[in-house]
C-alpha cells in the first residue's frame, strides 16, 4: 500500500511555511541580532534573504529529478552521493523534523506564557509543560486525519498571523511617516547603514537570520503525496525562501524604526518578549498586541503540525526502503502511517517534559531550537554537494552550473554551522552539541548497517 497522491501546490506549500514558521521568527529572532549589529537588523536579514534562495535553488535541481517516491534528502542525496549518505542524511533530517514538533509545542507553551505575563497573572511550569504537551498532541491528532485538510489548516494558521503582523507593520509605517511614534520615533538611515558594524558582527546577525529559514524545504517531504512533485516542490521551496526573505526585511525594518534605534530603544526591543507584539501595543493598543500574541502560538502550533507530518513521511520513505523499521511504513485506512506519527509524536513529547521540567519553558524552547538547527545545517551542507554532483555534465556550462552556485551554498551552509556550533555553548546548553552528535552518530550506524532494499533511493 502506498501513500495517495492527493496534495495540490498550495498544499506542498503549506508544509514550508508552516514548517518555517515566519511570523513567529519575526516576533522572537531579532532580539538575538541587536547585540551583534544594533540597528541593521534588516541588513543581516537581507544577508541571509539572499543566501537562502541559493540554497533553494540546490534543493529544487534535486526534487525536479526526483522520482517522486518521496524521502526528501533521502532520495535526494542518495541518489547523487550514495544510498548510505542518503541514509544518513535522511534519518538525521527525520529526527530533526521531529525535534522541530518540540519546538511548535515549547514555542506555543512560551507564547502562552508572554499573554499570561501581559495579563498580570502567573503560570506554574507544569501547566507551561502541559500546554506544550497539549498542542503535540493536537498536531498528531489532526496529523491522523486526512492530509489535504490537514495542510489547509497549516497555511491558514501561518496566513492569518502573517496577515495580521503585515496589518500591524503597515499601520506602523503609517503613523511612523505622518506623525511620528510614541517618543518620536521616525524613519531613519539606521536601520539600513553598516557604519561602524564590522563584517564578523554582520556575518553573526546573518547566522541568525539564516536560521529564521530552517525548514523552508519541508514541501520536499511531501514528494509521495503531491499531486505535480517535479514542479510543486521545487516552486513552494523557492517561492517559500522568497516570500520569507521579503517578509523579515520589511517587517524588521519597520519594527527597529517603530522601536527607535538610539542604544535605550534597541535595549528595549532586545529586551522585549515578542518584538511585533509590543510594538503593536505602542502604536495601535494592547488589544492588537494580544491578537499577535495568540496569532503566534496558532503559528507555533502549525509548525508542530507540518512537523510531524514531515517526520512521519520521512520515516515512512526510510522504512519503505528496509533501512528501518517496517512498521514505520505501515499505512491505516487514510493511507496515513499512524505509527510513524505516533513515534513522532510521543518522541517530541518526551523531549518536552526533560527539557521544560529541568531547565522551565523559556530554556527548554532556546535549547531545542539550538539543537534542530545544527541539525538542519548538517542536513543542508550535504545538499549543494548533491546538487553539484546531479549537475555535472561533459560541457563547461554544465560543470559551470555544478561548482559555482553549490560551492557558495556549502561555504555559506558551512560558516554558518560553525558559528552556530563553535564556540562550544556552555550552561545548560553545553548538552546540545552533544545531543546533536549522539543522533548524527545513531543515523550514521544505521546508514552503514542497513543497506536500503532498492539499489538507489532515488529509484530513477
Amino acid at each position: 500500500m502506498a501513500l495517495n497522491r492527493q496534495l495540490k501546490f498550495t498544499s506542498t506549500l503549506a508544509v514550508s511555511v508552516a514548517m518555517m514558521a515566519p511570523s513567529l521568527a519575526i516576533s522572537l529572532n531579532p532580539q538575538v541580532m541587536v547585540g551583534d549589529v544594533g540597528a541593521a537588523i534588516p541588513m543581516a536579514f537581507l544577508v541571509a534573504a539572499i543566501t537562502v534562495p541559493l540554497l533553494g535553488w540546490c534543493f529544487a535541481v534535486l526534487a525536479r529529478r526526483d522520482s517522486g517516491k518521496g524521502g526528501s534528502a533521502y532520495r535526494y542525496i542518495g541518489s547523487t552521493l550514495g544510498p548510505r549518505l542518503g541514509s544518513f542524511a535522511g534519518i538525521l533530517l527525520a529526527c530533526t523534523y521531529t525535534i522541530a514538533v518540540a519546538i511548535g509545542g515549547t514555542a506555543v507553551a512560551v507564547l502562552a506564557l508572554v499573554f499570561i505575563d501581559r495579563k498580570d497573572w502567573s503560570a506554574p511550569t507544569w501547566l507551561m509543560a502541559l500546554i506544550a504537551v497539549a498542542a503535540i498532541a493536537g498536531a498528531a491528532f489532526f496529523a491522523l486525519g486526512h492530509p489535504p485538510f490537514l495542510t489547509r489548516i497549516m497555511l491558514t494558521l501561518e496566513l492569518v498571523t502573517v496577515t495580521l503582523i503585515v496589518v500591524a507593520s503597515t499601520y506602523m509605517l503609517y503613523i511612523l511617516v505622518t506623525t511620528g511614534g510614541p517618543q518620536g520615533q521616525r524613519p531613519t538611515s539606521d536601520a539600513l547603514s553598516l557604519s561602524g558594524v564590522s563584517l564578523t558582527a554582520l556575518a553573526l546577525a546573518a547566522v541568525i537570520g539564516f536560521l529564521s529559514f530552517a525548514g523552508f524545504e519541508g514541501a520536499a517531504a511531501s514528494g509521495a503525496e503531491s499531486l505535480d512533485p517535479k514542479r510543486s516542490i521545487p516552486r513552494a521551496i523557492l517561492a517559500t525562501a522568497l516570500f520569507a526573505g521579503v517578509f523579515y526585511f520589511l517587517v524588521s525594518l519597520i519594527v527597529v524604526w517603530a522601536y527607535g534605534t538610539s542604544p535605550t530603544e534597541l535595549l528595549n526591543l532586545a529586551n522585549s518578549d515578542s518584538v511585533v507584539g509590543e510594538a503593536a501595543d505602542a502604536y495601535i493598543g494592547t488589544w492588537m498586541g494580544d491578537l499577535i500574541t495568540l496569532g503566534g502560538m496558532a503559528s507555533a502550533f502549525g509548525t508542530a503540525m507540518a512537523g510531524t507530518y514531515a517526520a512521519s513521511r520521512m520515516f515512512y520513505s526510510i522504512s519503505e526502503d528496509g533501512v528501518l523499521p517496517a512498521k514505520l511504513a505501515a499505512l491505516d485506512a487514510k493511507q496515513v502511517p499512524r505509527f510513524a506519527v505516533l513515534v513522532v509524536a510521543g518522541t517530541a513529547v518526551i523531549t518536552v517534559l526533560v527539557w521544560t521540567l529541568t531547565q522551565g519553558i523559556v530554556d527548554a524552547f532556546g535549547a531545542i531550537s539550538t539543537w534542530a538547527g545544527l541539525m538542519f545545517l548538517i542536513v543542508y551542507v550535504l545538499i549543494p554537494l548533491a546538487a553539484g554532483r546531479a549537475l555535472w555534465g561533459d560541457s563547461i556550462v554544465d560543470k559551470a552550473k555544478a561548482i559555482i552556485v553549490p560551492a557558495i551554498v556549502f561555504a555559506v551552509v558551512g560558516f554558518v554551522l560553525f558559528k552556530s556550533a563553535w564556540p562550544l555553548p556552555t550552561g545548560y546548553l553545553a548538552v546540545v552539541p552533544l545531543l546533536v552528535l549522539l543522533v548524527a552518530l545513531a543515523s550514521a550506524a544505521i546508514a552503514l548497517t542497513r543497506r536500503p532494499a532498492v539499489s538507489s533511493p532515488s529509484g530513477g
